[in-house]
């Protein structure tokens, strides 16, 4: 009977043991380096027809997780960036304990992918507004650190001078980590091997309009442990140092970091001639300058930054900055006053300007999950600049010893500001919708004294910008649209107004195949005038041209259409650029006579264009950064019209780099041919470039030597365009720095991992109240 019972219970309890469902847990690593691969898209189908039965992706430790999950026969299929896609038969059945099935996938490192992916598992997928780029085995085991890797992006320039990475056109690059602003130190303190991949911006987002590209860095949360390092760049000819130290602890959710950089310049041989030919009084006048000088500055930026991270659901985050500048200028020469080509009284000139800056500032943010699908970032920021300057200039007759101009100026500003930023993303699929608010209210407080008398100066400012943003993908068609609205109140002592801007931005983006791709942009925004050019204060120039600004100056618009075609496959990078921009109210500068001299003022001129195709080639011949070549070229043609000045100017700019690379040593060459730019009337000389440098790593050190401006001086001119009231051309000649010979050394130690996270937002006041 009760054998007869059991039989009973077994067979009852036998189907239900055959309907239970399943758990598939399972872990997805790199089969040669053994480390996880986050992100990775992991489906299951039915073996039977291939019906989708569950889809996920790997977390950031290459873990995923089915649940529910039916007895039966499946198909799994893994995929990632760089790697061959997996697939599998799975059988599901009943573990002997348990409900649990533990599985474990190696993907193999795919030398080409497709048509987006660049040899050696270095790859590259291009999408409407960015470029996404892995880093090979190779690439990172003979990088010191992070930023040596950034350095191999076929997107970007290096700056040897400043030993910063800049954009493929020379203009500034904006890091991002995870999404948050970071700087260079931060990207140091990164243990290279846990970058997941690198985001390249050559369209930024809205908020970094004024960069010339972003990238952004993808890492991984990581394990406990620290990171210490720091580097010294310094000339043994002259006065020229880059020096910097940070470290970083890491221990469960806390994060403590810590850095300092020192920047120093002290040039003793800086040569300048300029000369101001103008008619006043019914005179012909001509003024002629030649200086000898010594100028230099100390830059002093340490940071603390702590964090608090629980898991992938929060973050908290504080750093604290403070800033401290001195520059200084002592020069002495000779002037030459001219009147109706009557030559009077050779001078002698002095001068002297001090300036000391103190900025401190506190950056506070949050970040919170909301559900599986939406986020919602809180970032605010309290900022203080304090500036302080003198100078002093003097003209004496070298006969008489009589002053015949003399001119003198201390300043004493203040400001502070505050910036409050809210952000909420929802991922949808390929779709991503964000919306925003951010605000920012400054208050600046002037006080002066010079030729002119005392001037004590107020000004507030509030600014409120709302945006809502959208990107998506669509077969081959990408596409970004944002829509923002700019409200701006500025209250001084002289003059209240407001204004209201519409900035719509779209980005359009088509997969051509092949490895090329086409994309479009049409931008729309305005351009704010600075501090300097809504100020009242009056500067005196020389003895007869007094510079002022203009609390009327309006605000100007500029609309820009871009297309872009690029092509990445094989050995070759190639980008195709034609951008047209078209600008309303264009700020220029005015020169009017005024009392017994000239006046240069800020205005609103009617319009301005310019018209600019570029065009940049990438070679590697060996398929890696054994060796790559870099070439680009770009035709500029400008014109501005108003009623001070009218123009039409050609330019053509040209650089050429060459990277070598083997094992711990790398070689770097770069020339830029010399051209001019136009802007608000003036035409002005950029800075030479003719930069050579080896560098070598052994281990943990790096040694590097370099020689900048090779063969000449730097070397820069500016000059009025068009005939003006005042006709103006200043050269200079920085002496020291000809054929300057730079020697480095760098040290990286980590043990254990980073630990890091995602932030959203960033905010920052860079806008020095020195008027």
């Amino acid at each position: 009977m009760n054998k007869s019972c059991l039989i009973a219970l077994l067979l009852m309890f036998a189907p239900l043991r055959l309907l239970a469902q399943i758990e598939v847990r399972g872990q997805v690593e790199d089969a040669k380096t053994k480390e996880p691969i986050a992100l990775a898209s992991v489906t299951l189908v039915s073996e039977r027809d291939s019906t989708l039965i569950l889809r996920g992706a790997t977390d950031l430790q290459g873990g995923y997780l089915f649940n529910e999950v039916k007895v039966g026969r499946y198909l799994l299929r893994i995929s990632f960036l760089g790697y061959k896609p997996l697939e599998r038969r799975l059988r599901i059945v009943m573990p002997s304990q348990g409900f649990t099935v533990e599985l474990l996938d190696q993907l193999q490192q795919d030398s080409q992918v497709l048509d987006d992916v660049v040899v050696q598992a270095q790859a590259t997928h291009q999408r409407a507004d960015r470029r996404v780029i892995t880093f090979d085995r190779k690439t990172v085991q003979e990088a010191l650190h992070s930023y040596d890797l950034l350095k191999t992006l076929p997107t970007v320039s290096f700056d040897v001078m400043h030993d910063r990475i800049k954009g493929a056109m020379g203009g500034e690059v904006q890091l991002l980590i995870n999404g948050i602003r970071s700087t260079k130190t931060d990207v140091l303190m990164l243990p290279k091997e846990k970058i997941k991949r690198v985001e390249v911006y050559d369209i930024p987002p809205a908020r970094y309009r004024a960069v010339e590209s972003v990238i952004n860095i993808i890492v991984s949360g990581l394990d406990d442990g620290y990171i210490a390092g720091g580097s010294l760049n310094h000339a043994f000819t002259t006065g020229f140092g880059n020096d910097e130290a940070y470290a970083s602890l890491i221990s469960g959710r806390h994060k403590l970091s810590l850095e300092y950089t020192l920047n120093y310049r002290d040039y003793r041989d800086r040569e300048s001639l300029a000369q101001y030919s103008y008619n006043l009084n019914q005179q012909a006048l001509q003024l002629t300058y030649s200086d000898h000088d010594a100028f230099g500055y100390t830059t002093h930026s340490p940071a603390l930054k702590y964090a608090y991270v629980v898991d992938e659901r929060y973050l908290w985050e504080a750093r604290l900055q403070p800033r401290a500048e001195r520059r200084f200028s002592d020069n002495i020469g000779s002037g030459l006053y001219t009147a109706d080509g009557v030559a009077g009284e050779k001078l002698t000139t002095t001068g002297r300007d001090r300036t000391q800056q103190f900025n401190p500032s506190l950056d506070l943010y949050h970040w919170r999950k909301l559900g599986e699908k939406d986020e919602l970032s809180i970032n605010l920021v309290g900022t203080l600049f304090s500036t302080k300057r003198e100078t002093k200039t003097r003209e004496q007759g070298v006969a008489t010893g009589v002053t015949s101009y003399e001119d003198f100026m201390k300043l004493d500003n203040s400001k502070r500001s505050l910036i409050l930023e809210l952000a909420h993303t929802r991922e949808t699929g390929r779709l991503r919708i964000s919306s925003g608010y951010r605000g920012e209210v400054s208050f600046l407080h002037s006080q002066v004294d010079n030729h002119f008398g005392a001037l004590d100066y107020t000004s507030r400012t509030w600014q409120n910008y709302g945006y809502s943003e959208i990107s998506g993908r669509k077969g081959r068609l990408l596409y970004r649209v944002s829509l923002g609205l700019t409200h701006t109140h500025n209250h001084s002592s002289y003059r209240s107004y407001s204004s209201l801007a519409f900035t719509p931005k779209v980005v359009l983006g088509y997969t051509l195949g092949g490895g090329s791709d086409l994309r479009l942009m049409y931008d729309d925004k305005p351009i704010l005038p600075s501090l300097d050019q809504l100020s009242s204060n009056r500067r005196r120039t020389t003895r007869d041209i007094t510079e002022v600004g203009n609390p009327q100056l309006e605000n100007a618009h500029m609309r820009q259409l871009t297309a872009i075609y690029s092509y990445a496959k094989g050995i070759f990078d190639i980008k195709l650029v034609g951008l047209y921009s078209h600008t309303h109210r264009p700020h220029i500068q005015a020169m009017k006579r005024e009392g017994a001299g000239i006046t240069f003022a800020p205005i609103n001129g009617a319009w301005s264009d310019e018209l600019v195709t570029a065009a940049r080639v990438v070679v590697k011949p060996f398929g890696d950064n054994t060796l790559s070549l870099d070439t680009y070229l770009i035709p500029t043609y400008s014109r501005l019209r108003s009623s001070e000045i009218s123009y039409d100017r050609s330019s053509l700019y040209g650089e050429f780099s060459l990277t070598g690379q083997y094992k711990g040593l790398q070689l770097y060459y770069k020339y830029a041919l010399p051209t001019y730019t136009y802007d608000s009337g003036y035409a002005s000389r950029m800075e030479p470039k003719h930069t050579a440098s080896l560098s070598y790593r052994l281990g943990n050190w790096k040694f590097s030597a370099s020689m900048l401006f090779i063969g000449t001086p730097a070397y820069y001119h500016d000059y009025t365009l068009g005939e003006r009231l005042v006709q103006r051309d200043n050269k200079t000649w920085i002496h020291d720095n000809k054929n300057m010979i730079l020697l480095g050394v760098a040290y990286h130690f980590s043990r254990g991992k980073d630990k890091t996270y995602s932030k959203n937002l960033q905010n920052e006041d860079t806008s020095s109240p020195t008027l």
